[in-house]
């Protein structure tokens, strides 16, 4: 797997495990900056968004920018569906605001941005599943 792919698939376990959202992930290098590691996320409607990463970050700072990026998306999908958007939601204030991602001792998590405790570490709102990267 490339930096981006292993960005994406804690974050893309999250969506699947809760919000059923399909997102597909295609490669796409679409800029030509040399660290910038870039793909195409499309939904089922046929709308595509980019999404990227920088090698030279750390692990979790680029889960952290994934989760970011996708985050808007999935809320989009929500939107479109007619479904809340407080995605993912924080449990500290249900139906109140998303949770925000952020690296918090090292690991990406989801934090709640009104009182700012870590509340779940990316990915482990998802399960695997069939999730596949290509």
């Amino acid at each position: 797997m490339d930096p981006l792919a292993d960005a994406l698939v804690p974050v893309l376990a999250d969506v699947l495990r809760t919000t059923g959202v399909t997102l597909i992930v295609k490669a796409d290098a679409w800029s030509d900056f040399p660290v910038q590691v870039t793909a195409m996320i499309w939904q089922t409607d046929g709308s595509g968004t980019g999404v990227s990463v920088m090698s030279d970050d750390s692990g979790a700072d680029r889960v952290v920018s994934a989760a970011d990026q996708v985050q808007e998306i999935v809320i989009e999908v929500l939107w479109a569906e007619g479904r809340a958007t407080t995605w993912p939601e924080c449990s500290s204030h249900p139906g109140g605001h998303p949770l925000k991602a952020a690296c918090r001792d090292g690991a990406p998590t989801w934090v709640c941005p009104a009182s700012d405790p870590a509340l779940f570490v990316i990915g482990e709102l998802g399960d695997l599943g069939h999730l596949q990267i290509v």
